[in-house]
């Protein structure tokens, strides 16, 4: 009777894990966005460039994911910067992406672990940058 009772308890925390798990993927998957920034530069006879700036993240049901930077030029048209690949959900604050570095080779990927929270419409993720003081990337999501 004693080991019926450890057994139901271990699989209701185990069958809660795993939802936990699902939950936090489905809340992953969708079009997320960083709020603009303004970006300024220089360039042979012209100074005082200004450019506006963000970053899209967008998580597929299918295991895929892209990445892009976007600049949005001054004659209107966008500067669009893609990466892309699979993911993996690790556990409820940990994705594993694998960026496919070569479109003609799909084979050849790299591999990186990040940490993740997601709140409400909020995605908080590890910045996509190799940097040695950690920094963190905020997305909102896209309704569409």
């Amino acid at each position: 009777m004693r080991t019926s009772t450890v057994l139901q308890a271990l699989l209701t925390t185990l069958i809660f894990a795993f939802l936990c798990d699902c939950s936090q993927a489905q809340s992953l998957i969708g079009l997320w966005r960083t709020d603009p920034i303004t970006v300024r530069g220089s360039r042979p006879g012209q100074t005082n460039i200004t450019a506006e700036s963000y970053q899209t993240a967008e998580f597929l049901k299918d295991g895929t994911f892209k990445i892009a930077d976007v600049l949005k030029g001054s004659n209107g048209k966008d500067l669009v910067i893609p990466q892309g690949g699979t993911y993996t959900i690790l556990d409820t604050n940990h994705v594993r992406l694998e960026f496919i570095s070569v479109p003609t080779r799909p084979d050849m990927k790299i591999p990186l672990t990040v940490s993740f929270t997601i709140s409400a419409d909020q995605l908080e993720m590890d910045a996509i940058t190799s940097s040695v003081v950690p920094e963190k990337t905020k997305y909102r999501r896209v309704k569409r």
